[in-house]
């Protein structure tokens, strides 16, 4: 069993993409495409929201680009860098990171939405 495991992951030179190339590709262009609107949009948000869209235009990016060129790499069927282990190893760590990075944002939302509530409380009360 983990002799075609191993087999598996670490093939230094592995056949293209049989079933989900394309989906993987579909998904790295999709992520460009959200960080090229989020870009032009983002200003259009709430001023609460802005911090996680920041994070997720930035994290989209990344993946995209990162994803293409591990597409490329499995394509063309470069030795080593081709593995499917640096795929899978890509895959894992991004998204575990991903969720962190959106969990611990998405935490500092109701303290901001305090921070503006009580900022416009000082601001009519101060306001003559």
């Amino acid at each position: 069993m983990f002799g075609n495991l191993s087999d598996y992951l670490f093939n230094y030179r592995p056949l293209s993409f049989a079933v989900w190339g394309y989906p993987f590709l579909a998904s790295a262009i999709l992520a460009l495409i959200y960080w090229a609107i989020v870009r032009f949009y983002i200003k259009r948000l709430d001023i609460v929201y802005r911090g996680p869209a920041r994070k997720l235009k930035t994290l989209a990016f990344y993946y995209g680009f990162i994803s293409l060129i591990f597409y490329f790499v499995r394509y063309e069927r470069i030795p080593y860098l081709s593995m499917r282990f640096l795929l899978w190893l890509w895959i894992v760590g991004y998204g575990l990171l991903t969720f962190l990075i959106l969990y611990l944002e998405f935490k500092k939302i109701p303290n901001k939405r305090a921070q503006m509530i009580e900022r416009e409380k000082k601001k009519r009360y101060l306001e003559f």
